[in-house]
């Protein structure tokens, strides 16, 4: 189903809650990158350990 006719069936209620929640998602994994730089260093990309 292309996405034009999704948002056509989509109320905007529905929109405003989905763009909200993926708002929180976004916030919440800048939180915890921002929370690795934090703990290992900004120079270090890198999410596991010992590689």
């Amino acid at each position: 189903m292309p996405v034009s006719e999704m948002l056509a069936r989509i109320s905007s209620k529905e929109l405003t809650e989905w763009k909200a929640y993926y708002k929180i998602k976004e916030d919440m994994q800048k939180e915890e990158e921002r929370k690795m730089q934090a703990k290992y260093g900004k120079h270090n990309k890198s999410t596991t350990l010992g590689t």
